[in-house]
């Protein structure tokens, strides 16, 4: 009777080696932005390095997985952060995309406005990263 509801949140062991190597990568990679952000002082990818923390734990929450792959709390720290992340990696290209045409002058050749492109483009992000967002609750919440 207890096999009534084959539900499992994981049909796979989640690879531990994996996880330990992207945590690795990902925890040094981040530190070496975060430095960067502040010796440069660019905080405009501040973005980016949230993304970098965000992959960092969801890899973590993967580990974590392995161990406990019934607990839905180390399903939803993996799920939802790897979700995100890339939307965080995007919107921190956005941000820069402006300061980009600027550079090269080519204000001439955005088929967008140099001034409108990062609110356009972020705001279009920040619609999608709470959709993804929203879409991980769901999903790791079984409904």
């Amino acid at each position: 009777m207890a096999d009534e509801y084959d539900f499992k949140l994981y049909r796979y062991t989640p690879s531990l080696a994996a996880a330990v190597i992207s945590v690795a990568v990902f925890a040094i990679l981040t530190g070496l932005h975060i430095w960067r952000l502040f010796r440069a002082r660019a905080y405009y990818f501040t973005a980016f390095t949230i993304g970098g923390i965000f992959e960092v734990v969801g890899y973590a929450g993967r580990i974590w997985g392995h161990y406990h792959k019934e607990s839905i709390a180390g399903f939803v720290i993996q799920a939802i952060p790897i979700l995100v992340a890339p939307a965080l990696f995007a919107a921190s290209i956005y941000m820069i995309l402006g300061r980009l045409i600027r550079a090269v002058d080519a204000v001439h050749l955005s088929l967008v406005p140099v001034q409108w492109v990062t609110r356009i483009f972020v705001t279009g992000d920040v619609i999608a990263f709470t959709l993804q967002a929203g879409g991980g609750g769901v999903q790791s919440g079984g409904l």
